[in-house]
């Protein structure tokens, strides 16, 4: 679907289906509604918000590609150790239908993200290549060691000033 019908696309409707379903089974009055709204809908939206995220995360990056989605990949681990917690301590206070309500509006955020991603795809070509530059540690390190070593430059005995170095030839 997000090679059809784009990644934006894809993520915003299975955001507004992940809302959809999460804000049906606030009023679901049997398990077997609630498999329909959490378990098909939920679920349904959930792979359409996750794919498309984990695999366009690959199309910024050419050489760390690997790395940014390993960080990527990250992400859905560290959510599930810190969204464990939260939801029990959720229908701790709040009961399974505040619980609910309070998710509803992580869905809805996502379509926001996903809309506001426009902006960037839309931006001129030079500052995406700016913003999603990959800057490279190595390189980096090296243009600091470059800029900060005295290869050009000698420093005298005892003052630690630099001086520039003239050429005998």
């Amino acid at each position: 679907m997000s090679n059809k019908f784009g990644f934006r696309a894809v993520v915003i409707s299975g955001s507004l289906l992940g809302f959809v379903g999460l804000l049906t089974s606030t009023f679901a009055l049997s398990v077997g509604s609630l498999f329909f709204t959490l378990g098909v809908l939920f679920g349904i939206a959930d792979g359409l918000v996750y794919t498309p995220i984990v695999v366009g995360v690959g199309f910024y990056f050419d050489k760390r590609r690997a790395l940014a989605t390993g960080i990527t990949l990250c992400g859905s681990g560290v959510g599930t150790f810190v969204f464990a917690p939260l939801i029990y301590w959720l229908l701790e206070t709040y009961a399974i239908r505040g619980t609910f309500l309070i998710l509803v509006t992580k869905f809805f955020k996502i379509c926001l993200f996903a809309a506001f991603s426009q902006l960037l795809a839309a931006a001129p070509l030079t500052i995406r290549k700016f913003i999603f530059k990959e800057w490279d540690l190595f390189e980096l390190c090296s243009f600091w060691r470059f800029t900060n070593s005295c290869q050009t430059c000698s420093t005298e005995e005892g003052n630690g000033r630099s001086q520039p170095q003239t050429s005998t030839a």
